[in-house]
């Protein structure tokens, strides 16, 4: 097997990058970098351009990573044994991914299957079943790409993962968490602390990314492989979302203004770069 790392680069910090390139270059065969800095066109664009190049280069799967990761020790390996663990037991694999660790917090990401009204959160020591990974650390083969499809490029950054994966579960295909592998990840651009939550730290996106959340959370639920269950949560989400970037997060207009128009431009299907 011969693995094609892709990472995914928009003015990325020099020294993170360079400690994850640190920590992947001996843990697979090949790495693609692709930098959205002076044109950007999009996380989906940019990754499926790497898949592209990929399999131009006869390789078996693709490993696709943010500029913020900072993959484990041996964390290819373990996701490539757990994948071959899994076919053996009769699955069909999508997609496996590590298990996260906030950098900043320290704090663990468990892995998610979704339900109504709230989604089930797993914390295991192995191998898990689940109904989504984020795209970043996220081991996919080319042969399950084939049938699968790309990364949805219209969606441009948000939610890319969430659809792949409600895609891929479509056709038959499992979506796995290792425990066994693990990966350093900020998700957020902060993490901050606000009234009412105690000592509980909540995820904060900028005006421009809460635009993305927003819109292609709406664009999904059209979407005949969406589930109806993550859309009936979903749609509980978005009002306490709105509402505490509204009232509680800086930059309270700004995060109005891009929430609203991320609303409105899901509901008559606007996709593509936010202009």
């Amino acid at each position: 097997m011969r693995v094609c790392a892709i990472i995914v680069t928009y003015k990325p910090d020099q020294v993170k990058l360079g400690r994850l390139l640190g920590a992947i270059q001996d843990q697979v065969d090949k790495i693609e970098i692709i930098d959205n800095t002076d044109a950007n066109v999009g996380l989906a664009a940019a990754l499926n351009k790497g898949i592209a190049s990929a399999i131009l280069g006869s390789f078996s799967h693709v490993l696709l990573m943010d500029q913020d990761s900072l993959p484990g020790d041996g964390m290819v390996a373990a996701l490539l044994a757990d994948e071959i663990a899994a076919q053996r037991s009769g699955k069909r694999v999508g997609a496996i991914g590590p298990a996260l660790i906030d950098t900043r917090s320290g704090r663990p990401y468990p892995f998610v299957r979704y339900g109504f009204p709230r989604n089930q959160w797993i914390t295991s020591s192995e191998m898990v079943e689940c109904d989504f990974v984020i795209t970043s650390g996220s081991l996919i083969s080319l042969a399950s790409l084939q049938e699968i499809g790309p990364m949805n490029a219209a969606l441009f950054i948000d939610s890319v993962d969430i659809e792949w994966c409600f895609r891929a579960k479509s056709k038959g295909f499992s979506i796995f968490g290792s425990a066994n592998a693990t990966m350093g990840h900020e998700i957020g651009d902060s993490l901050i602390k606000v009234p009412g939550f105690g000592r509980k730290q909540i995820l904060v996106h900028g005006p421009v990314r809460l635009y993305y959340i927003m819109r292609n959370r709406i664009l999904l639920y059209w979407m005949p492989h969406v589930t109806p269950k993550w859309v009936a949560q979903d749609l509980l989400r978005i009002p306490f979302k709105f509402i505490i970037f509204a009232l509680l997060v800086p930059g309270r207009w700004d995060n109005v203004r891009h929430m609203a128009r991320g609303i409105w431009h899901g509901l008559i299907g606007r996709s593509g770069p936010h202009s």
